[in-house]
């Protein structure tokens, strides 16, 4: 078994839906679901650019993912880890580049608000995404959208903010 599925299951532990614990490991026992995990990146199909974990920002836009590189990178490398929560639908998404999972942050406001950014040491409600039909939050039940009308820096920001699925929407996922 490969090194991070073992660490998947470690995280486990730390996946909170609801307020309550779903599975629980000690010592060598295996969570109470088994995730499924590979690597791979994500490709917003509206601009046909890989989505990149921006590794020099700083402050509330360290991490921040965005669709903006031409091909996959150390930055674009991601980790894919389906099942979380018991669903097969649900998944996490971690960054190969820095080991953080990817949130939704929910607390922010404005233009940032739900902006997804690989900051995080475990799996909860900001970090679980349903892909059964393109990507959502499953805190918000936002589709995760390529923000290509913004300018700059923030330029393909990802954000978990729309409630229908449109061509920012849509995103390609596979391996290297």
């Amino acid at each position: 078994m490969k090194l991070r599925q073992r660490l998947a299951y470690v995280v486990a532990i730390s996946v909170l839906m609801g307020g309550s614990v779903v599975g629980v490991v000690a010592g060598t026992a295996k969570p109470a679901y088994a995730l499924s995990c590979y690597d791979g990146w994500l490709r917003s199909t509206a601009n046909g650019k890989y989505v990149s974990v921006e590794m020099t920002y700083t402050g509330v836009d360290k991490y921040m993912l965005r669709a903006r590189a031409s091909s996959p990178g150390s930055w674009e490398q991601l980790e894919f880890c389906w099942g979380v929560g018991g669903n097969d639908a649900n998944l996490a998404i971690r960054s190969n580049r820095n080991g953080k999972w990817v949130s939704a942050e929910l607390g922010y406001g404005g233009g940032r608000y739900a902006m997804l950014r690989a900051r995080a040491s475990s799996i909860g409600p900001w970090e679980t995404f349903n892909g059964a039909y393109g990507l959502r939050n499953t805190k918000n039940w936002k589709y995760v959208s390529a923000e290509l009308g913004y300018g700059g820096g923030l330029k393909g920001m990802l954000r978990a903010r729309s409630s229908s699925y449109g061509p920012w929407e849509h995103f390609t996922n596979c391996c290297p």
